[in-house]
């Protein structure tokens, strides 16, 4: 079932209902290996009340119990990353990740956690393109949307399944403090040739450009 509702108004709290007997349907039949964006809903609901909560609940209670990691999907925040926008303009127009979803998934993992269980969760790029996997920007933009102790509240697994939370929180601040120091230089010292920032989003849109043009050379 895909959420077609949400073009031009806000899905109905029975077509939220219906999204969330799918999704844990497929989880308990065992059919994904990761449930992407589970907080796509809010993309097509105007804010996150009792239905939304309920409707996160719900996914988390079926993660829990079929250990499919839930992802924190970069898909929304890449598209909107293209423009000019500052990170704090590009936080406030993504729907998802939602951070109140990811509240509640955090406060789910505390209570399996003390039951001797897990709920995991990942990021994922969502990449349409391969350029798109260089560019660092919606890991920014999701950590500020997030915020760092909500994302050490959360059970994140390797591509083998195994937690790495505090190597990945760590990457994480550092690369947002890099990034802010190079700010930082930028604006005190202008056009310095030893101070340099690179918008990652125009060069990878560069470098997909190319990699189309000679495709169609071929």
């Amino acid at each position: 079932m895909e959420l077609q509702e949400k073009i031009g108004r806000p899905i109905s709290d029975d077509t939220l209902e219906e999204y969330v007997k799918s999704v844990t349907k497929a989880m308990r039949l065992g059919l994904p290996d990761i449930v992407a964006h589970p907080d796509l809903f809010m993309s097509a609901r105007d804010s996150f009340g009792e239905e939304e909560r309920k409707a996160a609940l719900a996914i988390c209670d079926a993660a829990i119990e079929t250990g499919i990691p839930l992802e924190i999907n970069f898909g929304q925040i890449a598209s909107k990353a293209r423009s000019s926008s500052s990170m704090e303009e590009l936080s406030q127009k993504v729907s998802y990740p939602s951070k109140e979803f990811w509240e509640i998934v955090a406060e789910k993992t505390k209570e399996a956690k003390s039951k001797g269980k897990e709920l995991r969760v990942l990021f994922g790029k969502d990449a349409h393109y391969p350029s798109q996997l260089s560019d660092d920007r919606d890991y920014e933009v999701a950590l500020m949307i997030l915020g760092p102790d909500l994302l050490k509240g959360l059970h994140f697994v390797g591509p083998d399944l195994r937690t790495y939370n505090r190597e990945l929180i760590e990457m994480l601040e550092e690369r947002s403090l890099r990034k802010s120091v190079q700010a930082l230089g930028s604006e005190t010292l202008g056009e310095s040739k030893d101070v340099k920032y690179i918008d990652d989003t125009e060069s990878a849109e560069k470098s997909h450009m190319q990699d189309k043009s000679k495709k169609q050379e071929k």
